[in-house]
Protein backbone atom coordinates (compact mmCIF):
# COMPACT_ATOMS: atom_id res chain seq x y z
CA UNK A 1 0.00 0.00 0.00
CA UNK A 2 0.88 3.66 -0.72
CA UNK A 3 0.71 6.17 2.03
CA UNK A 4 -1.49 9.31 1.89
CA UNK A 5 1.18 11.21 1.58
CA UNK A 6 2.70 9.20 -1.62
CA UNK A 7 -0.84 9.07 -3.21
CA UNK A 8 -1.29 12.90 -2.28
CA UNK A 9 2.05 13.78 -4.22
CA UNK A 10 1.12 11.50 -7.15
CA UNK A 11 -2.23 13.04 -7.45
CA UNK A 12 -0.37 16.08 -7.62
CA UNK A 13 1.37 15.58 -10.23
CA UNK A 14 -0.88 13.99 -12.51
CA UNK A 15 -3.12 16.63 -12.04
CA UNK A 16 0.01 19.01 -13.29
CA UNK A 17 0.54 16.15 -16.51
CA UNK A 18 -2.86 16.34 -17.57
CA UNK A 19 -2.56 20.14 -17.30
CA UNK A 20 0.32 20.32 -18.85
CA UNK A 21 -0.50 17.57 -22.10
CA UNK A 22 -3.10 20.15 -23.15
CA UNK A 23 -4.03 17.90 -26.02
CA UNK A 24 -5.57 14.40 -25.61
CA UNK A 25 -4.01 13.54 -29.20
CA UNK A 26 -0.72 11.79 -28.54
CA UNK A 27 1.34 11.06 -31.33
CA UNK A 28 2.55 7.27 -32.32
CA UNK A 29 5.56 6.95 -29.95
CA UNK A 30 4.16 8.22 -26.60
CA UNK A 31 0.83 5.58 -27.22
CA UNK A 32 3.16 2.78 -28.07
CA UNK A 33 5.48 3.20 -24.77
CA UNK A 34 2.25 3.69 -22.62
CA UNK A 35 0.64 0.15 -24.14
CA UNK A 36 4.21 -1.49 -23.89
CA UNK A 37 4.18 0.09 -19.97
CA UNK A 38 0.71 -1.46 -19.50
CA UNK A 39 1.69 -4.80 -20.91
CA UNK A 40 4.13 -4.75 -18.51
CA UNK A 41 1.75 -4.63 -15.75
CA UNK A 42 -0.20 -7.69 -16.99
CA UNK A 43 2.64 -9.95 -17.63
CA UNK A 44 3.87 -11.16 -14.96
CA UNK A 45 6.86 -9.01 -16.11
CA UNK A 46 10.03 -7.99 -13.13
CA UNK A 47 9.89 -5.24 -11.54
CA UNK A 48 13.19 -3.76 -13.08
CA UNK A 49 11.60 -4.28 -16.41
CA UNK A 50 8.46 -2.66 -15.39
CA UNK A 51 10.08 0.66 -14.20
CA UNK A 52 12.01 0.61 -17.45
CA UNK A 53 8.91 0.53 -19.65
CA UNK A 54 7.98 3.55 -17.63
CA UNK A 55 11.21 6.04 -18.28
CA UNK A 56 11.00 5.03 -21.78
CA UNK A 57 7.24 6.08 -21.47
CA UNK A 58 8.06 9.25 -19.82
CA UNK A 59 10.58 9.58 -21.60
CA UNK A 60 8.37 9.85 -24.69
CA UNK A 61 6.05 11.75 -23.09
CA UNK A 62 8.33 14.44 -22.46
CA UNK A 63 9.48 14.78 -25.65
CA UNK A 64 6.05 15.40 -27.10
CA UNK A 65 5.47 18.04 -24.27
CA UNK A 66 8.30 19.33 -22.88
CA UNK A 67 6.10 21.28 -20.67
CA UNK A 68 5.77 18.18 -18.39
CA UNK A 69 9.24 18.01 -17.35
CA UNK A 70 9.03 19.19 -13.68
CA UNK A 71 5.93 16.78 -13.10
CA UNK A 72 7.30 13.77 -14.57
CA UNK A 73 10.38 14.49 -12.56
CA UNK A 74 8.50 14.59 -9.30
CA UNK A 75 6.35 11.43 -10.22
CA UNK A 76 10.13 9.70 -10.99
CA UNK A 77 11.10 10.86 -7.46
CA UNK A 78 8.31 8.89 -6.09
CA UNK A 79 8.22 6.23 -8.25
CA UNK A 80 11.96 5.47 -7.31
CA UNK A 81 11.05 4.02 -4.31
CA UNK A 82 8.42 1.48 -5.45
CA UNK A 83 9.18 -2.65 -4.74
CA UNK A 84 5.96 -3.89 -6.14
CA UNK A 85 4.25 -4.12 -9.27
CA UNK A 86 0.97 -3.20 -7.69
CA UNK A 87 2.38 0.14 -7.07
CA UNK A 88 2.96 0.54 -10.38
CA UNK A 89 -0.44 -0.58 -11.65
CA UNK A 90 -2.14 2.10 -9.10
CA UNK A 91 0.12 4.36 -11.01
CA UNK A 92 -0.67 3.75 -14.40
CA UNK A 93 -4.65 3.38 -13.55
CA UNK A 94 -4.51 7.35 -12.55
CA UNK A 95 -2.34 8.56 -15.21
CA UNK A 96 -4.58 6.20 -17.80
CA UNK A 97 -7.43 7.62 -16.32
CA UNK A 98 -6.23 11.60 -15.90
CA UNK A 99 -4.53 12.02 -19.32
CA UNK A 100 -7.39 9.63 -21.30
CA UNK A 101 -4.83 7.07 -22.83
CA UNK A 102 -5.97 4.58 -24.14
CA UNK A 103 -6.05 1.05 -22.40
CA UNK A 104 -4.86 -2.46 -24.01
CA UNK A 105 -7.60 -5.27 -24.97
CA UNK A 106 -6.14 -7.49 -21.82
CA UNK A 107 -6.18 -4.57 -19.35
CA UNK A 108 -9.59 -3.92 -20.36
CA UNK A 109 -11.18 -7.05 -20.42
CA UNK A 110 -9.22 -7.67 -16.81
CA UNK A 111 -11.11 -4.07 -15.40
CA UNK A 112 -14.36 -4.90 -16.78
CA UNK A 113 -14.74 -8.68 -14.93
CA UNK A 114 -17.38 -8.77 -12.51
CA UNK A 115 -16.02 -9.79 -9.07
CA UNK A 116 -18.39 -12.46 -7.47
Amino acid sequence: MIGFRTFFLIAISIVGLSMAAESPSFDQTVLSRWQTFESSLNTNTNLKQVQRQWTLFADALEHQYPSTAVQLDQVKQLTRHYKSVTQWQTLADSIQTKLDLPSTPTRVSHDNQATW
